[in-house]
């Protein structure tokens, strides 16, 4: 396969607006990279970019030793998996499959060989005289893989694949492109803006938001070590609380507040926080709502229940934070959600929780995260 590199993308358009902006990332031999981000941040930019689609306004884009921007789409050696199947209704599977190769003037022979070769590896092969209208959607994806593969690509660019499929299907498909990928030792460069998607399948997730790359990581550091506010609440399903508190100092200890609330009780006094908030006037408080603990009346902090979400395994707990100011700069003009809601994940079979009750909120040290106020970033722990 190959190895793919961005040297300092910029994608301009015409009026100015930047699409990419200095992008700098790297795509390993054999690597299955997953770009996610909201809509309109620039992934599919990005990819598109990559496939010789869209110009590149500056920076240079390599595959392997190869700088690319001035080469011709069709003579890249890439292949493409688009959201729509894109199959041509009139062939069937095979003729689907052989058709790259046909345009690229193979022998039939050849053509045949590796039709049956691809097949065989897609579970495709008892599907081959059927049309498209007679497959299922996963039947049909496959075969759209399956024309990418069959020509021995460079590199493979895959467009949000797995969209138009409905949600227990796309669970399958996400392991299938997972166990395809690995199988193949193929460098893949998968684009979605489901972030469960991004964390199940890619062996690193770049994370963008307004055409600029947030962070690159293994799916593990993204979720345990997120490099700043954004990150913290883009990665996760429900998203990390976020609370936007000031520090005041008295003595040897601190006192932690949000909005009309003190929040001091919320992790016996933020001891092992302390140290890197204390010369602070405004931080950041990042915590994941499996790691919010209900502890009894008198500790923690109160809140009300909302509503209550049963899974199965699992319930997610939506809980009034009233005069407790959020963090939530993507869904809101300015840095306070309009509406405030904390989430609580409980694995707690024996606990039912209902509307209008009140609980209380403890969070251990350890399970705090840390923010500047301003810049959003991370601070070290």
């Amino acid at each position: 396969m190959a190895t793919v590199r961005f040297e300092a993308i910029t994608k301009r358009y015409p009026n100015g607006f930047r699409a990419v902006r200095d992008l700098d990332l790297d795509v390993g031999d054999g690597e299955l990279l997953v770009v996610v981000g909201p809509s309109g941040c620039g992934k599919s930019t990005t990819l598109r970019m990559l496939a010789g689609l869209e110009d590149v306004s500056d920076g240079k884009i390599w595959i392997d030793d190869d700088c690319v921007n001035d080469v011709e789409a069709r003579k890249r050696n890439i292949a493409m998996v688009f959201q729509s199947y894109a199959l041509y209704p009139h062939l069937s599977v095979g003729g689907n499959l052989a058709y790259p190769l046909k345009v690229a003037g193979v022998d039939k022979a050849t053509r045949d060989a590796r039709v049956r070769e691809v097949a065989a590896t897609l579970r495709l092969t008892e599907l081959l005289e059927r049309k498209p209208r007679q497959l299922s959607g996963g039947q049909r994806q496959r075969v759209a893989m399956g024309r990418a593969m069959v020509r021995d690509p460079k590199v493979f660019l895959m467009d949000e694949p797995l969209s138009n499929l409905d949600a227990k299907l796309r669970v399958a498909m996400r392991a299938e492109v997972s166990e395809l990928q690995r199988s193949l030792r193929a460098t893949m460069f998968y684009v979605t803006h489901d972030q469960v998607e991004a964390m199940t399948m890619g062996d690193r997730v770049a994370v963008m938001d307004q055409g600029v790359l947030q962070q690159v990581a293994t799916p593990d550091d993204l979720y345990h070590h997120p490099a700043n506010a954004f990150v913290a609440g883009f990665i996760g399903s429900p998203p990390m609380n976020r609370i936007l508190a000031w520090i005041r100092r008295s003595g040897d200890g601190l006192t932690v507040a949000s909005g009309v609330s003190d929040l001091t009780a919320l992790s016996d006094g933020f001891g092992a926080l302390a140290g890197r908030i204390a010369d602070r006037d405004q931080v950041i408080l990042g915590v994941r709502p499996e790691h919010v603990e209900l502890v009894g009346p008198g500790e923690g902090v109160p809140a009300t229940v909302r509503l209550v979400e049963h899974l199965g395994s699992e319930s997610i707990v939506h809980v009034d934070a009233s005069g407790i100011a959020l963090y939530n700069p993507e869904h809101t003009d300015n840095d306070l959600d309009s509406n405030p809601r904390l989430f609580v994940n409980l694995r707690d079979d024996g606990l039912r929780l209902r509307p209008g009750e009140t609980v209380h909120l403890h969070v251990a040290d350890r399970h705090l995260h840390a923010f500047d106020a301003d810049s959003g970033l991370a601070i070290a722990r």
